[in-house]
């Protein structure tokens, strides 16, 4: 009998809804968190699939109602035989089917859990057929879907062809930290977050050994086991991109006997932090759409540091928006008269409302 215990997404994105109240919004921003405590070892063809996916979304600008990946696709990019790309995609669909977002009120401590397919629709619905996978999103987590497209594209290449299912649980972490030298996590926070956290009851409350009174792990009783059996695979997947990095336990501070407890984890990156003109000439180098558009930003006299900062945010299309906006003006009756101060000041203001409209 397959395992119908339900799963939650392992990417950490934060709660995000369409067409919403600015009202609304900004409540469900203060207010509403997704909870990632439970992390589970989702299958690396699961992990491809959204991968493939979020290519889409972000070269369409947004969710549509339904994606289709073939066989050949799937093959094409990763370069699994077709036999094993046949009987790996039909499992993806139970996998899929049982991941579930729990959405929590800080307010009143209500749970609402969002499953992440639409499993009603009768035309196109989630499911595999003929060498066709169909992935149909709950229509309430659409938003949240679309922050799957953060990654460029080169990223995500390098993203789905990784074996390891660790190496793209920790990929998806470090991400966000990408452009600091180094990072630190909670010990615990991180092995949750990993799929080798606390054993929970019922109740979801941690279980304790009763003999030594620590708690039980799914995995890993020790943390020193679970910081190398985690990070030996990604230290390999990611050596020379720009998270390759260096990993260590860090102590707690304590005086007098017995062995200090590990209470974090430490990661320094091997690479230095890129300034924002290193960071858009390798952007440039791994996408000639970007290369186009940079030439034409740059143009407009919009700095480095800006477009970093919001390059990823606006999208193609929003920076075409941009395009448009500076040449209409530039016909009006009051054309742009310094372009420097005007056109930084103007992708500052539509980025962050760009921002702002997220929540």
């Amino acid at each position: 009998m397959r395992n119908s215990q339900s799963k939650q997404l392992t990417l950490p994105f934060e709660l995000m809804q369409q067409d919403l109240s600015a009202e609304y919004a900004e409540m469900v921003k203060q207010n509403w968190k997704i909870t990632f405590s439970r992390q589970y070892v989702s299958s690396v063809y699961a992990r491809r699939v959204m991968g493939f996916i979020a290519a889409q979304i972000k070269e369409d600008g947004e969710v549509r109602d339904y994606y289709q990946i073939t066989v050949d696709k799937v093959i094409q990019e990763t370069g699994i035989s077709r036999e094993d790309v046949y009987r790996r995609l039909k499992g993806v669909v139970y996998e899929l089917s049982t991941i579930c977002y729990f959405v929590e009120s800080e307010l009143d401590g209500r749970v609402v859990p969002r499953h992440l397919l639409d499993t009603t629709r009768f035309e196109n619905p989630a499911g595999y057929y003929n060498g066709k996978l169909t992935v149909a999103f709950n229509p309430q987590l659409k938003g949240i879907v679309k922050q799957m497209s953060h990654y460029t594209l080169f990223e995500l290449s390098t993203y789905v062809n990784f074996t390891s299912w660790y190496s793209m649980r920790l990929y998806e972490i470090l991400y966000a930290y990408r452009d600091k030298q180094s990072v630190t996590f909670d010990i615990e926070d991180y092995r949750e977050w990993m799929g080798c956290g606390k054993v929970l009851d019922r109740e979801g409350n941690p279980r304790y050994d009763k003999k030594t009174g620590k708690p039980k792990y799914i995995k890993y009783t020790k943390h020193t086991d679970a910081i190398s059996r985690t990070t030996n695979e990604p230290l390999k997947d990611f050596e020379g991109t720009d998270l390759e990095f260096k990993v260590y336990p860090i102590y707690e501070q304590r005086v007098g006997r017995g062995r200090p407890r590990i209470v974090q984890i430490g990661f320094d990156f091997v690479k230095k932090v890129m300034t924002p003109s290193e960071r858009v000439a390798l952007w440039c180098r791994n996408s000639e759409p970007f290369r186009k558009q940079y030439a034409r930003l740059k143009e407009w006299k919009i700095t480095d540091e800006n477009i970093v900062k919001y390059a990823k945010v606006l999208g193609e299309k929003g920076i075409n928006k941009l395009f448009y906006h500076f040449t209409e003006k530039n016909k009006s009756t009051k054309p742009i008269a310094e372009r420097e101060k005007y056109c930084n000041w103007y992708i500052n203001h539509v980025g962050n409302e760009m921002k702002t409209k997220e929540f």
